[in-house]
């Protein structure tokens, strides 16, 4: 399956295969897999002179070709590499150099207009990734063998409650991460990729991976725009996109506005995060006529752990679909006992040994060395709660810290969301509990209006309370202007109750 494969090997495998094809294209540029395979081996070779024995690379950049370079070539150089989410400001950024023991960042002149961590970098050993390839042109890398357990790439969680942790991921987990999505989705070479997402974010970086090995194109997008994103896949003939549920409704937006006609060159849509409910998914469908969809869970840690194809996602539109091949999927209970079928359990997966398939190897632990985050037997807990029918199609029903304990009563705030999102005056929103001095916990909504509605309170409570238990219909509504995102487009829970503490005081 992927015994004895690298990332470093599978990227010459594709530049072979393609090698006057583009790579790589970005808003005022191009490069072939031929100039891209030099390059990388000049920058590999350069790594493998310059940088200690033991320590690693950093890549702190937007989403541009040098990103590229850098992570390929670090693969190349056998070099275990660290991206940093260019997003980062100065706590997190100097979180990562203090832990990571980087040798050296390979950093761009457009991510950091933040003085402080300008100011950190300054301290710090960086790389122009031009400098270095001309100092190494036409000498390739030392051809490096990694072993299975082989630390290959770090990647650093979002960090939405805490400082970012480090997750290790191997050369075999790095590959069967692919290997997965590849045989998940079926991509080929005459696809074209377009990857609108941080790449240092783990969802991007599989589906980079997927195009290079295939020897196919990725566009990357700098600046998201909705506007952005429609014009990149008109105009470079995009067929392969991340569908991200914010982005989705950005474009639909457009749609409703006139502004963007259905999308007929798209052939697949691989959808991640929340589900976006039955008639947002009419909508998207419509918009792109032609694609195959599929819907993916999964995690940093975890990788990739269930798959719902497109024959199935209109028979089953909240679920995150099957297991993958090879992975092992449980549902328990508090008592760490399996759930019945139907009920909900807490998500624990397990994937071979950690750090052989594609369950990470751990957290990077402080001082060095890995970090288990499973127990003795290889299980990992998602902190995901969902169901599973007989048919074995999960539906995720909410994160164990967002289910909400209100008179006694379990409440999904997940599914108090796709109620309130149902309302035609809705356009986006998020619930919450809130401390409550008689029941423990309240329900909390936090709406986004459609452009031009006046959808109340009362009428956002009103809508919930005939479709659900009394008890589930929202207690508080707050209507905001947006909700506060991760850089992935995650809702930050965390952020909308700390707003709410900062103005009640509870």
């Amino acid at each position: 399956m992927t015994e004895g494969a690298s990332v470093a090997n599978l990227c010459r495998g594709g530049a072979r295969r393609a090698s006057e094809r583009n790579a790589i294209e970005w808003d005022g540029g191009e490069v072939t897999f031929e100039a891209l395979d030099r390059r990388t081996e000049a920058l590999a070779r350069h790594f493998q002179e310059t940088v200690e024995p033991g320590r690693r690379v950093g890549i702190y950049c937007e989403n541009r070709v040098e990103w590229v370079e850098a992570y390929v070539a670090a693969h190349k150089a056998g070099i275990p590499v660290v991206p940093i989410n260019h997003r980062y400001r100065r706590r997190e950024v100097e979180h990562i150099l203090g832990e990571a023991n980087l040798d050296l960042v390979v950093r761009d002149d457009t991510a950091h207009d933040d003085l402080e961590v300008q100011e950190l970098l300054a301290g710090v050993n960086t790389l122009d990734v031009g400098d270095a390839y001309e100092r190494a042109a036409g000498r390739p890398a030392a051809l490096i063998e990694p072993r299975e357990t082989t630390e290959d790439v770090i990647v650093y969680t979002s960090g939405t409650t805490a400082l970012p942790k480090g997750v290790v991921y191997t050369r075999s987990t790095q590959v069967t991460s692919v290997w997965v999505l590849q045989l998940a989705i079926g991509y080929d070479p005459s696809d074209r990729f377009l990857i609108f997402t941080p790449l240092a974010h783990r969802a991007a970086q599989p589906l980079l991976l997927c195009a290079l090995f295939q020897g196919a194109t990725t566009y990357l997008l700098g600046q998201y725009s909705a506007a952005g994103l429609a014009t990149a896949v008109r105009d470079r003939r995009v067929t392969s996109l991340p569908g991200v549920p914010t982005a989705l409704r950005d474009l639909l937006g457009l749609v409703r506005e006139a502004k963007v006609e259905p999308m007929t060159g798209v052939r697949h849509v691989l959808m991640t995060g929340e589900s976006v409910g039955d008639a947002t998914l009419r909508e998207i469908r419509d918009l792109f006529p032609n694609a195959r969809f599929g819907a993916a869970y999964g995690s940093t840690e975890a990788g990739l752990v269930t798959f719902l194809d497109h024959e199935h996602q209109l028979e089953h539109p909240r679920s995150c679909g099957r297991e993958l091949q090879g992975v092992e999927v449980r549902l328990v209970g508090d008592d760490g006992l399996d759930v019945p079928v139907g009920e909900p359990g807490e998500i624990v997966v397990r994937g071979g040994k950690p750090g052989t398939y594609t369950v990470a190897a751990g957290y990077l632990a402080p001082g060095g060395g890995i970090e288990s985050f499973t127990d003795e037997d290889g299980w990992f807990q998602t902190g995901d709660v969902a169901t599973v029918d007989h048919d074995g199609f999960y539906t995720i029903v909410d994160r164990k810290k967002d289910m909400i304990l209100s008179g006694g009563m379990n409440i999904a705030s997940k599914e108090v969301e796709e109620i309130v999102a149902t309302h035609p005056g809705v356009a986006e929103v998020a619930v919450t509990g809130e401390p409550d001095a008689r029941f423990g916990e309240r329900v909390v909504a936090w709406v986004v209006r459609r452009p031009d509605a006046t959808v109340g309170e009362e009428e956002i409570v009103s809508h919930v309370a005939t479709r659900a238990a009394s008890y589930k219909k929202p207690s508080v509504v707050r209507f905001v202007d947006g909700l506060p995102r991760s850089p992935t487009g995650k809702v930050l829970k965390r952020a909308l109750k700390a707003d709410a503490s900062e103005k009640t005081g509870v």
